[in-house]
C-alpha cells in the first residue's frame, strides 16, 4: 500500500508538471492515437482482401491491439523510467535514488511518466469497444490482464536495462527485445508454432503480454488468469532481485543531482 501511495503521488506530481504545457500534452496524446489508427489501417486492408487470417478476423485484431496498447500505455505511464535505467546506472544518476528510501528500483520506475503513453491507453479502450468482445465484464477483465501485462513489460525492461551493472552500457541492446515483444504481440497467436511459440512464452514474453490476455478475454478461464498472475508476481520478484544483485557491482558516479 505504501508503494501504491508513492506511485500515485509521483503520477499526480508528473501530471501537474506536464499540464504547465497543456497544448503539448494534448498534442502528444492525440498524435499517438492517430498513429495507432494508421497501424490498424494496414490490417483493415489485409482483411478486406482475405476475410480471415489464421482463424482471426478484424474484430480479433481490434482486441489484440486493445490489449497491447492498453498494457503498454499503463506500463509507460506509471513506470516511465523503465527504458532509462541503463542510462541512469551508466551516468551515475543512480546516486540520487540510492539516497531515497527503498526499494530503489521502484523509485526509479515511477519517478517519470510518458505523456504519449496516455494516448495508447485511450486508443486501446476505444478499439476494445469496436471489437466483438465489448461488455462490462470483459472490460473489467481487460483492465486486470492489461495491468498485469504492464507490470510484466516493466519487469522485462528492468532486467534488460540492469545488464548495465554487468556489461557496461546496454542501452542499444536493451531496446531490441522490448521492441520484439511489441512486434510479435501485434500478430495473432495462431501465426506462431513450435519452438517460436515456446520462445514467445519464455525469452520474449509476448505470450504473457498479448496471447494469454487475449485468450482470457475471449474465453474467460480462471486457471489461465491464475497462471498469468503467478507469472507476473514471479517475474517481478526476479526483476527486483536481479537489480539488487547488480547494485552490488555499482560504482558511484559522485554526481550531485538536485531532485525536487
Amino acid at each position: 500500500m505504501k508503494n501504491l501511495k508513492l506511485l500515485m503521488r509521483y503520477f499526480k506530481f508528473n501530471i501537474s508538471a506536464q499540464m504547465e504545457y497543456r497544448v503539448n500534452f494534448f498534442i502528444q496524446i492525440f498524435g499517438m492515437i492517430i498513429n495507432n489508427f494508421f497501424l490498424l489501417f494496414f490490417w483493415w486492408v489485409i482483411f478486406s482482401k482475405v476475410g480471415k487470417f489464421g482463424g482471426y478476423g478484424m474484430e480479433d485484431i481490434y482486441l489484440i491491439y486493445s490489449v497491447v496498447t492498453v498494457s503498454f500505455g499503463i506500463s509507460m505511464t506509471f513506470f516511465g523510467n523503465q527504458t532509462r535505467i541503463s542510462r541512469i546506472i551508466y551516468t551515475g544518476e543512480l546516486d540520487s535514488y540510492i539516497m531515497l528510501p527503498r526499494p530503489y528500483l521502484f523509485h526509479i520506475l515511477v519517478s517519470r511518466i510518458s505523456l504519449s503513453a496516455l494516448g495508447d491507453v485511450i486508443f486501446g479502450i476505444i478499439v476494445f469497444f469496436m471489437s466483438g468482445y465489448a461488455g462490462f465484464l470483459n472490460f473489467i477483465v481487460l483492465i486486470i490482464v492489461c495491468t498485469m501485462g504492464a507490470v510484466i513489460f516493466a519487469a522485462f525492461n528492468s532486467v534488460l536495462q540492469s545488464l548495465t551493472f554487468y556489461f557496461g552500457d546496454s542501452t542499444a541492446f536493451s531496446r531490441v527485445f522490448p521492441e520484439a515483444v511489441l512486434s510479435f504481440s501485434m500478430y495473432p497467436e495462431t501465426v506462431f508454432n513450435g519452438i517460436i511459440k515456446i520462445v514467445l512464452f519464455t525469452v520474449v514474453p509476448a505470450g504473457y503480454f498479448s496471447f494469454l490476455p487475449v485468450r482470457i478475454i475471449k474465453d474467460f478461464n480462471l486457471y489461465q488468469l491464475s497462471e498469468m498472475f503467478f507469472f507476473t508476481v514471479g517475474f517481478s520478484v526476479f526483476a527486483f532481485l536481479f537489480f539488487k544483485h547488480g547494485l552490488k557491482k555499482y560504482e558511484s558516479g559522485n554526481l550531485i543531482i538536485k531532485r525536487l
